[in-house]
């Protein structure tokens, strides 16, 4: 069919192999300590991601994503999470951020909040329990924003996140800051 052939035993380690490295065979192993780790950073990293998809949500219809985005911030944020933008805005709460969002993104056609350069540094992996983790990250951020006249407006800039780890609630941001970097808006 493709002008080639395999021998079965080639056939049979590959198959062996791609099996094995897609997790699909079984291991009674605990993950290691290296493991756990990887997969807290992975865990911590999406909460800012969701954060930015959850935004530009409520920038493109807020009155159609206002449940669904305030599903999202409650998973991400604790209840008392201290969220804001340098010194001045500092709210607490993710259901304060969310009014906070929604007001902004009146005078908005749309946003694009994209997330990169993310490093999560964890202080403490969790307990068998779940109990105790403690991690900082910061994402970098470049974001669009398309004002009612579609004029656009550009933020470049950088979170400091801190999270914590329950068993109730997995990981969540306990602190989200946004220090910007650079700001272009039509009259500058």
């Amino acid at each position: 069919m493709f002008g080639f052939k395999v021998s079965s035993s080639l056939m049979t380690l590959a198959i062996g192999f791609l099996l094995q490295g897609c997790g699909a065979a079984p291991s009674s192993a605990a993950p290691t300590e290296e493991e756990r780790r990887q997969t807290a950073q992975q865990e911590i990293a999406e909460l800012q991601q969701l954060y930015a998809h959850a935004t530009d949500l409520i920038a493109a219809d807020a009155a159609a994503y206002e449940a669904e985005v305030r599903s999202t911030y409650l998973k991400i944020f604790t209840e008392d999470a201290r969220i804001g933008v340098g010194d001045q805005l500092v709210l607490l709460g993710p259901l304060a951020w969310l009014e906070f969002v929604k007001t902004s993104a009146n005078s908005m056609q749309s946003t694009q909040h994209l997330i990169g350069s993310q490093v999560v540094e964890i202080q403490r992996l969790p307990s068998p329990e779940g109990i105790g983790g403690e991690a900082s990250m910061t994402s970098a951020l470049h974001a669009t924003l398309v004002g009612a006249d579609g004029e656009l407006s550009t933020v470049e800039g950088t979170y400091f996140a801190t999270a914590t780890h329950t068993p109730e609630s997995g990981w969540q941001l306990t602190e989200m800051k946004l220090e910007a970097v650079a700001a272009e808006t039509p009259d500058s």
